[in-house]
């Protein structure tokens, strides 16, 4: 009989070894603890690895900014420099600038002692023409008010509101006449 063949009236029977409870939840557990820790060092892996790039990419930056610190700082002695020297300037061109004030000044009022200024003397013109305008309508107004009063006299009628209309128009034209050239007789008196 080989190994493989039973003997004739032989059956075979199976026995099944049962395993305990606690074998198989021990099973179980064990195998959920190297799974969690396997997945626990996976993220640490991928965490570590996470880190250390941007700890790199840090340093990278860092060495950069370093080299720029550097750099400003050259550079700012360099301004500094330039500013004392600059300072120097400025004090010396502040001198200048009231010495020239003061002969501008100086210069100044010699000139408004000696001549009216062109503004000056232009306004004045164009307030005489305007005191003149008006002195002319008010002028004119009483020439027609006086043609009316002989007008009147002579036996002629006009409409009262008329009369009146015109006689109110009269007497602002010649009141902004009036006050117009007393306002140009004291800017004159004022020279």
């Amino acid at each position: 009989m080989t190994f493989t063949q039973w003997p004739s009236g032989h059956v075979p029977t199976v026995i099944k070894r049962v395993a305990p409870l606690w074998m198989k939840v021990l099973l179980v557990l064990s195998i959920a603890a190297v799974a969690a820790l396997s997945y626990t060092s996976y993220l640490s892996y991928s965490r570590g690895s996470a880190w250390e790039s941007r700890s790199s990419e840090a340093l990278v930056s860092l060495k950069a900014a370093q080299n720029k610190l550097a750099g400003a700082k050259e550079e700012m002695g360099r301004l500094e420099s330039d500013l004392i020297s600059s300072e120097r300037d400025v004090k010396s061109l502040e001198l200048r600038l009231t010495e020239l004030a003061d002969e501008k000044a100086q210069a100044r009022d010699e000139a408004t002692q000696a001549t009216l200024s062109v503004v000056a003397l232009y306004d004045l013109t164009q307030a005489a023409s305007s005191v003149t305008s008006l002195l002319s309508r008010c002028i004119a107004y009483q020439d027609r008010w006086a043609q009316v009063l002989i007008n009147v006299a002579s036996g002629a009628t006009y409409d009262k509101s008329s009369v009146d209309s015109f006689a109110k128009d009269m007497a602002t034209t010649c009141a902004n006449a009036l006050t117009s050239a007393q306002a140009l007789k004291d800017v004159v008196d004022g020279l």
